[in-house]
């Protein structure tokens, strides 16, 4: 079992079962389901955590309020791990497209400016260029949430509008059904006030635990250039060394 607070990508040696002859390597993305169906910008990948009493996310299309839920899994990520959450702000596991800004015309999902929030976009600090970021959905301040099928993804999902990180903290847990060893994981905006903890788990409890310090990252909003009246990061690293991630190695 892996528990962490915000994430991105992850290197497993999957298949290392005693008596074994032969390991796997896989990178653990989260760009398709377990079925190949694309994670689309927004889609929720687990409920909201049950110890999260002050929900006020509303549909945006009825204004129903987001029930209440285990923070169990919604969308199977992988065939073999399942993804809970817990905590007492956000409202889950969610996908946030991290795809940055280039030039005029060809931005992500989540550098448009958002006229509520006085031209700002979601959260700068994620636009890191690595395909689609696993964060804690914010539970407030923002525009609802659909349930309109998009991108392969079945009627019924819970996609909410802006995607953005909770401030909050809370925890994701990572179950494997078959023996792994973790090599490492990349981390996003780890790099504000507060320290985090990757915590490693085996079948007998034994836990190897990593605390990551809050200054793990470096903030990508002060590399930022100013396109169209947006903030904007590039995510280039021929140009600017801060990319707002940095791995984690789980080999010490």
């Amino acid at each position: 079992m892996m528990n962490i607070n915000n994430l991105l990508r992850m290197l497993l040696i999957v298949g290392l079962s005693f008596g074994a002859t032969q390991a796997q390597v896989v990178n653990v993305g989260f760009e398709t389901d377990a079925d190949g169906n694309s994670l689309v910008n927004g889609l929720a990948i687990t409920e909201a955590p049950a110890d999260n009493t002050n929900i006020d996310i509303f549909d945006s299309a009825n204004g129903e309020r987001l029930a209440g839920g285990n923070g169990g899994q919604l969308i199977a990520v992988s065939n073999f791990f399942t993804i809970t959450s817990t905590g007492n702000e956000h409202v889950g596991a969610a996908i946030f497209d991290s795809t940055p800004f280039f030039s005029p015309g060809t931005s992500g999902p989540n550098t448009q400016p958002i006229p509520a929030d006085n031209g700002d976009i979601a959260d700068e600090d994620l636009l890191v260029n690595t395909g689609n970021v696993l964060i804690l959905q914010e539970d407030s301040g923002i525009p609802g949430f659909d349930t309109r099928r998009e991108g392969g993804i079945p009627t019924g999902n819970l996609i909410f509008n802006q995607p953005d990180d909770d401030v909050n903290d809370g925890s994701i847990f990572f179950n494997f059904s078959e023996a792994v060893e973790a090599v490492s994981i990349d981390l996003v905006d780890f790099n504000g006030g507060a320290s985090g903890e990757v915590t490693l788990t085996d079948v007998d409890g034994n836990e190897r635990r990593f605390i990551v310090p809050e200054e793990f990252t470096f903030d990508i909003a002060d590399e930022l250039h100013e396109v169209e009246g947006a903030r904007l990061g590039d995510g280039d690293p021929s140009n600017d060394p801060v990319e707002g991630f940095a791995t984690l190695l789980f080999d010490e």
